[in-house]
């Protein structure tokens, strides 16, 4: 038999491969055949023989990925061009669509709401273990011995605790269907046995430690025999240097040291995600330990952050292929290619949106920077908004108008969000979670600020925002309104399950369409066992992406791939126009407001720092008003954009009496224009816009500042009057 070095050799001879390549497998070779000669356990003969299997089984893994991402890359590209092309307003606007929600429904998925349906699957899943450790009273308590007994039962570690033992096992449950997904849409994420949970690392801490202590300080609490090469064996002692002063650079710069000038794309998204799977503890309480120095963020944040990393990475890859920038960049050159696309305005404008929904506007280049911004943003939310549930009365108008549009009854659903609201009804709110709805009230923190302002984080200044939102219930009414419309969305989809599909509801079988699903696909929804809860019938996502079929029901098994893809197009359906019921930013949204900038620059703050408040305006402009204005033929243009206007106009005046009662003033006048022009800024959710025309009118907006300081946003207003209260005292 051939030694594999003759082979390497004869294949350079050939110029199969490079002499640079056979170099570097050589050097696999002899690294691994050092570790085995080292434990003493064979002899180097058998080390080698041993040496060059394992090297061979590599390459042979690493080549039929390569070749599978190659060709889940072609579909890809050829998918989203075809889906793109179809677009009746164009290639342009069909590149929108594919990254965020079409307002008329495009029939295909988007990457932006394809990541809130995954995620709410992986909540559907963890839906216990989210409520138990989240956050209660108001944001201010929180189980930490739970949530530290749930890491130590994930490593292996009796605790005695049945509670932290059913999360631990949830949580392994929900880590592994986020794997297994994220392999099959071409990842290379491998099963590691007692992987336990992701790590978070403050690169300002880390940084401040500096190298050599952070590694001093590490290194005894890592399992050197769990941390293997790429030949799958333990490093030696140069490989774990390298590794671990690599590990450190890109810690201590948040992932800039990884960046090569002038380098586009960087590497496939479907070769990473294994950073965190690098370090292996060699316990609980080496694990915990490390965390305590060197994490900021609560444990419990940084599972949530996990699996929404996961989900938007899991969008990433189903929508655009192994490599979304690839992807991305042939759509828009295929564009600009044919003339549809300009180099100016336009392709800025698209790229922007592109930079949020890959997420690189959401990282921090300067971390410092980023989280002092956010902490003024937060304080600035906890000043502001306090009064602001007044204002979401409003909302029951885009409920109405949303029920409407999809054929539910807008009055169960208020009468459910107000069931929701009840502290009462904490089975209900987890059954919403179970059903695929997302546990967004229990994973972030000032869940109803982010209406106004783009704000994240877990700090005091995030906590103390997260109160206000929570004591003014304005937290409460969001969430309970996002709940009530998609469990009656759910309900009504079940209520139809027993029709074909022409004979279903005209708005549904619309809705069905819009979306994706065809006729066959209504013949497998509509077997799928319900949920039947105090008597009301649920559709289930989780039924479908188990194979729970009605009793009775012959019907031939779907493979797992199918039914997944099934279920994420409805919950797509089902929390899209949810976002339609209970306006909340989408990409574009956020795009429209930071510009598609970093966290962390100058310009990525400023910009968001600018946009404060401004996010609910635009994002009502970006759903309802683009979907009333793309109605076919003026009269249900009228009609669409006529009724929202009376509703939130009418709501708008309730909201600003009810403001006034609650400041202790006497109710205004409703006989005037000026009150009712007032009403329509307040109820269709004008607000700065309705500061410019009153400012550029009377001089002043509603709190007493100029037209500039209008435009320039709170912190630039909260600046100013700081200096004005230091100079003006000196």
């Amino acid at each position: 038999m051939a030694k594999l070095v003759d082979c390497l050799e004869e294949a350079v001879a050939a110029g199969r491969i490079t002499r640079k390549e056979a170099d570097k497998v050589a050097g696999e070779l002899d690294a691994v055949q050092k570790q085995l000669t080292l434990r003493g356990e064979v002899s180097p003969e058998v080390a080698r023989t041993q040496a060059e299997q394992t090297v061979i089984d590599a390459r042979r893994r690493e080549t039929a990925l390569k070749r599978r991402q190659a060709a889940l890359q072609t579909i890809a590209i050829h998918k989203a061009v075809q889906n793109a092309q179809t677009h009746p307003r164009g290639l342009v606007d069909g590149i929108t669509s594919l990254l965020v929600k079409d307002p008329m429904r495009a029939g295909y998925s988007n990457v932006d709401n394809r990541a809130t349906a995954v995620l709410g699957q992986m909540h559907s899943i963890f839906a216990e273990g989210l409520e138990k450790m989240r956050t209660r009273n108001l944001g201010l308590t929180q189980d930490t011995g739970l949530v530290r007994n749930m890491v130590k039962e994930l490593f292996g570690t009796d605790t005695g605790s049945a509670a932290a033992k059913a999360v631990a096992k949830q949580w392994g449950e929900v880590a592994e269907f986020a794997r297994q997904r994220f392999n099959r849409a071409g990842g290379a994420v491998p099963k590691l046995q007692n992987w336990g949970m992701p790590q978070h690392h403050d690169p300002i801490i880390v940084g401040k430690a500096g190298k050599q202590q952070w590694i001093d300080d590490i290194v005894p609490l890592l399992d050197r025999e769990k941390m293997t090469n790429a030949a799958d064996v333990p490093m030696d002692d140069l490989e774990f240097q390298v590794m671990m002063d690599k590990m450190f650079d890109t810690i201590s710069t948040n992932g800039a040291s990884d960046l090569m000038p002038g380098r586009q794309g960087g590497s496939k998204l479907a070769n990473r995600r294994q950073d965190h799977r690098v370090l292996a503890f060699k316990d609980a309480d080496a694990f915990l330990q490390y965390h305590d120095r060197y994490g900021t963020q609560d444990i419990y944040t940084t599972l949530t952050d996990h699996l929404n990393g996961m989900a938007n990475d899991i969008a990433k890859l189903e929508v655009l292929g192994p490599n979304p920038v690839a992807t991305y960049r042939y759509l828009t050159d295929l564009a600009m290619k044919r003339g549809e696309l300009s180099p100016g305005i336009e392709k800025r404008y698209l790229d922007s949106i592109w930079n949020v929904v890959s997420g690189q506007a959401q990282a921090a280049e300067s971390v410092r920077l980023a989280d002092f911004s956010a902490a003024v943003r937060h304080l600035l939310v906890a000043a502001h908004l306090g009064g602001a549930f007044l204002s979401a009365i409003s909302d029951v108008a885009f409920q109405r108008q949303t029920a409407k549009f999809n054929g539910l009854s807008a009055i169960k659903t208020f009468k459910r969000q107000l069931s929701l609201m009840n502290p009462a009804n904490a089975e209900d709110r987890l059954l919403a979670v179970k059903l695929g709805l997302t546990a967004d009230a229990w994973v972030t923190r000032a869940l109803a600020a982010n209406r106004f302002v783009e704000v994240s984080g877990a700090g005091f200044a995030a906590k103390v925002s997260d109160f206000v939102m929570r004591t003014t219930l304005l937290s409460s009414f969001t969430d309970s309104g996002r709940k009530a419309f998609g469990m009656e969305f759910m309900a009504f989809v079940a209520e139809h399950t027993g029709r074909s599909f022409d004979e279903l509801n005209p708005k549904l079988q619309e809705g069905l369409t819009g979306y994706g699903i065809t006729r066959d696909d209504w013949d497998l929804l509509r077997s799928t066992e319900l949920i039947d809860q105090e008597g009301v019938k649920f559709f289930s996502v989780e039924n479908l992406m188990n194979n729970k079929m009605k009793a009775g029901v012959i019907i031939n098994k779907m493979d797992e791939k199918t039914r997944i893809d099934l279920a994420t197009k409805m919950q797509e359906m089902i929390l899209t126009e949810t976002d339609f019921a209970v306006p909340m930013p989408d990409a574009r949204a956020r795009a429209i407001i930071t510009g598609g900038t970093k966290r962390g620059t100058i310009m990525g703050e400023l910009a968001r720092s600018v946009g404060l408040f401004k996010s609910f305006p635009i994002t009502v402009m970006s759903t309802h008003l683009l979907r009333g204005a793309r109605q076919h033929g003026l009269g249900n243009k009228a009609a669409y954009l006529g009724s929202l206007a009376v509703a939130t106009t009418v709501l708008g005046a309730v909201a600003m009496q009810a403001k006034d009662i609650a400041r202790g003033r006497d109710p205004r006048n409703m006989d005037t224009a000026e009150f009712w022009a007032a009403a329509f800024i307040q109820g269709g959710g004008a607000g700065i816009f309705g500061d410019f025309i009153y400012s550029g009118i009377q001089g002043q907006n509603r709190f007493g500042k100029g037209i500039v300081e209008t435009a320039a946003g709170p912190v630039a207003s909260l600046t100013n009057d700081l200096g004005r209260l230091v100079f003006g005292t000196i």
